[in-house]
């Protein structure tokens, strides 16, 4: 039998109209879907000092969700795409009872010391929707 071929989509939304478009897009559904499924395996909201890295979270639904749903923890999106994050970053509100929230365009695979502060300390990488987006998702 005959692997069924990947059909990569570009691996970043480079464009501006693209982007917004995207976050124009409804997942609301199939997002809280990913967040109440992640939240289902710490068992519980993460706690305080706890950090999450989102990889390819494009606009911030994930991120932002998570953020919402995890006050103690330290939210880090990743995306390669500027145009992305720029609008992850407008809907960034913060608010007391919300986790600290970080953003930062980084293409995978990346060195360590591009992440900076968060490349020894991860309690957990989540990702939703970045693994049809990677040339070579082994990487």
């Amino acid at each position: 039998m005959n692997p069924l071929p990947r059909i990569l989509e570009p691996e970043l939304m480079q464009e501006t109209a693209q982007a917004q478009a995207y976050a124009a897009a409804n997942f609301s559904a199939a997002d809280q879907s990913v967040v109440d499924r992640i939240l289902e395996l710490f068992n519980a909201p993460p706690g305080l000092g706890q950090r999450i890295a989102d990889l390819g979270c494009g606009p911030g639904n994930i991120t932002h969700r998570l953020a919402k749903h995890c006050p103690y923890a330290s939210i880090l999106g990743i995306d390669g795409a500027t145009a992305m994050l720029e609008i992850a970053e407008q809907r960034h509100l913060p608010m007391p009872g919300r986790a600290q929230l970080t953003f930062l365009q980084v293409t995978l695979p990346c060195t360590i010391e591009r992440l900076g502060p968060w490349a020894h300390s991860c309690g957990a990488v989540v990702s939703n929707s970045l693994l049809h987006h990677l040339h070579n998702p082994q990487v």
